[in-house]
């Protein structure tokens, strides 16, 4: 196709080298970052918690994958109208790299098996807290979590259906569908309407059939029932703010919430770096609140991952979200969007007790 359209021909064994470096530097670029996710990491933070290092490696890694295929890409259009090549009949993809010659450079030699690269998979670990190689939510404390964890696993099953077919046709493509296999050039199905529409109406159903359970589960979060207690969080350049207002007992209280930098840390606790605080938010379980958000300055976000809830705080508006805690415990989030220089350092502490 390259050649009908610019009049040259392009180095296949580059053309390999820039698919494969491209298809593993993505990959370990998107499942660390999904993981990362998953496991509750805020975008765009200029620094982040020790667990978050080892994922965040491997991403670092792919992505440089990624630009060294990008090179590859731009020295494979240089070389095709700088060296004229001749292309062999044979399958690229089965051969060694010997099958195509330059006219004008030496044979290269044949090359070596790949060794294979064992995946290492840290066990589905379940926690409060950002844990190193992390791969799974942290565990819910609201039923809020629960079922967006449990949306999410049903979303996967498709995925990897989906996932499943895809690769199998790209896989029959690339070692089927080549000029050494001249028979299956041409399809008796190469316009067929029927298959056309199945491959349109089939994907149509799959996205009706997750978008049920998605409105209903946005209708559940948008819920706000009677509160017992209202909590109003506001956002400042770089730290939280908290008032609350106890209708039953009366009692209205407000206080700040800064990180702790590493020099004040007790070690021999449980305090994690990025993550503590002097002053943690301190909510009843089985108490149905109303968290009010909104900020002073830039737009922040009140995300804490074991509640399902990440909420952004707009100067000037009043955000709400209603919450549930089932159980005791100490749960961590962070402000999940840019708003500074340190948007990096303005953690989030919650400690759930029995009222």
């Amino acid at each position: 196709m390259i050649e009908k359209i610019v009049g040259v021909k392009y180095c296949e064994i580059f053309g390999l080298i820039h698919f494969w470096c491209f298809f593993i530097g993505v990959n370990l670029t998107f499942f660390p970052m999904h993981f990362l996710g998953l496991a509750g990491m805020p975008r765009r933070i200029s620094d982040y918690p020790d667990a978050f290092s080892g994922w965040n490696s491997i991403a670092s890694f792919g992505s440089f994958i990624s630009i060294i295929s990008a090179l590859f890409f731009f020295y494979l259009i240089y070389t095709m109208f700088r060296i004229s090549f001749r292309i062999t009949k044979r399958n690229p993809w089965r051969s060694y790299v010997n099958e195509l010659v330059p006219t004008n450079l030496p044979v290269l030699e044949k090359s070596t098996s790949t060794r294979s690269v064992a995946a290492f998979f840290s066990p589905l670990i379940l926690c409060d807290v950002p844990y190193p190689w992390q791969m799974n939510f942290q565990l819910p404390a609201t039923s809020t979590m629960e079922t967006i964890i449990d949306l999410h696993h049903d979303i996967m099953f498709f995925l990897v259906i989906i996932m499943t077919f895809v690769s199998y046709i790209l896989f029959t493509l690339l070692t089927e569908f080549t000029t050494s296999n001249k028979k299956n050039i041409r399809l008796s199905f190469e316009h067929h309407e029927k298959l056309e529409q199945y491959w349109t109406i089939i994907p149509a159903l799959i996205l009706v059939t997750i978008a049920v359970p998605s409105f209903s589960l946005l209708y559940s979060i948008d819920n706000l029932l009677d509160p017992k207690l209202t909590i109003k969080v506001i956002g400042h350049q770089w730290y939280w703010a908290y008032e609350s207002y106890d209708i039953l007992e009366d009692i209205e209280t407000s206080f700040e919430s800064y990180m702790l930098l590493e020099t004040d840390l007790d070690l021999s606790t449980t305090a994690m770096r990025l993550l503590e605080v002097d002053n943690r938010l301190k909510l009843p379980i089985n108490t149905q609140l109303r968290i009010l958000i909104t900020a002073t300055d830039v737009i922040h976000s009140w995300a804490v991952p074991a509640f399902g809830v990440k909420m952004d705080a707009c100067p000037g508006r009043l955000n709400q979200v209603s919450l549930l805690i089932a159980r005791e415990g100490i749960f961590y989030g962070q402000c999940s969007e840019l708003c500074g220089i340190n948007h990096s350092f303005m953690p989030i502490v919650v400690e759930a007790y029995t009222k």
